[in-house]
């Protein structure tokens, strides 16, 4: 009843008198476990966590068995501790294709078709001929651009096709990443040649690979993948401390700011995300890739979040601003949602009106709701590749984000 709503909406806004949320360490975010091998978990009944590659730690004689070298060299290193060990992909001749791959052939028991499978690795990426530590950026989608992260691929139908990525925010001491993907196996991928990619950083920069695996999904996890009929957002709210899944819009050159992980969230929540840093434009905003096939020709999607709009004073103190809801394309505009998608033409849905709360046409402190209705037109429709970002926020202002979503309405 009212009683109810009236309450709820006053614990909501309560909270903007609360601590104010502070930026994690990424180890904190993960329990100070710091960088962990990957558990294995093995179901023989069902696959579940059964390793499809083969010398996946590179433990056998010689190390590189079962992969091959892409425009590259090889050596055997250590391993991200001391009992470990690694190869490490030198002289690589091009940024994509040049690395190390494994074939996996078919017929084999381990890939089923429909069934959602996780891709992790251990990677570090150094600077060739010094050895020095690269900082890529794992905020950076184009693979193509200098400060890219190192990342997996997996080749089938002709096309190299990005799987998996750095996990980050990555802190200025780490020197090995965490390489994680969530894919559902396609028919293309089983009944003709298919092969896993390691590579993804500039050619100038040495790929050290310590373990790498691909395996099924146990139930929890595939049970919250992004689906045509569920959520199409992986990693909506920050939950496991990571920006995982997230990045920011935009090339190398342009200010992009940086994604950071804050605790607590809204709702007393333990993570959300901030959009930190300097940036230079109103679109560098946060980006994940959809799943453009569920984006059929007029079918209809909501999207919703949670937002904060602010800046920072001489202290460095957090101080709210008012921004306006009426028109995501005017100045001072609250955070909002588009879509882009792209392929022999490009089309956006450019901002998205936001139509929570709709009695409320200015938000002037804490946090606040985004609602957007949105319909696939017959040119978005067509295309195969489709981001959500947030956009219209002036580059003098930060946001913070959760709970993130993209449901068909």
């Amino acid at each position: 009843d009212m009683d109810v709503y009236d309450f709820g909406k006053r614990l909501f806004e309560a909270q903007e008198e609360l601590t104010e949320p502070v930026v994690i360490d990424r180890n904190d975010a993960t329990n100070g476990a710091g960088l962990v091998e990957y558990q294995s978990y093995v179901d023989p009944s069902d696959n579940i966590g059964r390793n499809c590659l083969e010398n996946g730690n590179f433990e056998a004689k010689p190390q590189i068995s079962n992969w091959y070298t892409l425009r590259s060299k090889w050596t055997a290193t250590d391993g991200s501790n001391k009992y470990r060990q690694a190869v490490m992909v030198h002289s690589r001749g091009h940024q994509m294709y040049g690395g190390i791959f494994q074939n996996l052939h078919y017929p084999n028991d381990c890939m089923e078709v429909g069934e959602w499978y996780e891709i992790k690795a251990i990677v570090s990426a150094k600077i060739a001929n010094s050895g020095d530590h690269f900082r890529c950026d794992p905020t950076m989608m184009w693979t193509s651009d200098a400060t890219a992260c190192p990342c997996i691929s997996l080749r089938y139908g002709g096309i190299l096709h990005e799987v998996a990525f750095i996990v980050g925010p990555i802190g200025p001491r780490d020197k090995w990443h965490k390489i994680y993907g969530l894919i559902q196996i396609k028919p293309e991928m089983v009944y003709q040649y298919l092969a896993l990619v390691v590579s993804g950083a500039a050619p100038g920069v040495d790929i050290v690979v310590d373990s790498v695996s691909f395996s099924k999904a146990r139930l929890h996890i595939s049970a919250d993948a992004p689906t045509c009929d569920g959520n199409l957002v992986v990693n909506g709210g920050a939950e496991d401390g990571t920006h995982q899944g997230w990045f920011i819009r935009g090339p190398k050159g342009n200010r992009r700011g940086k994604i950071q992980i804050i605790s607590p969230g809204p709702n007393h929540s333990r993570f959300a995300f901030r959009h930190g840093g300097k940036r230079d434009a109103r679109h560098r905003g946060m980006l994940q890739r959809i799943n453009s096939s569920c984006l059929a020709e007029g079918t209809t999607w909501k999207i919703t979040a949670t937002f904060r709009y602010f800046n920072f004073d001489k202290k460095n103190q957090l101080e709210f601003k008012k921004c306006t809801k009426a028109n995501p394309k005017a100045r001072y505009s609250c955070p909002v949602f588009a879509i882009d998608c792209k392929g022999d033409t490009f089309v956006t849905s450019g901002p998205l009106q936001n139509i929570a709360d709709p009695g409320t046409p200015e938000i002037t402190r804490g946090w606040a709701e985004i609602e957007h209705i949105f319909t696939v037109t017959p040119e978005m429709a067509l295309l195969p590749e489709c981001w959500l970002y947030v956009t219209s926020v002036d580059p003098e202002y930060t946001y913070d984000l959760d709970n993130v979503a993209m449901v068909a309405a």
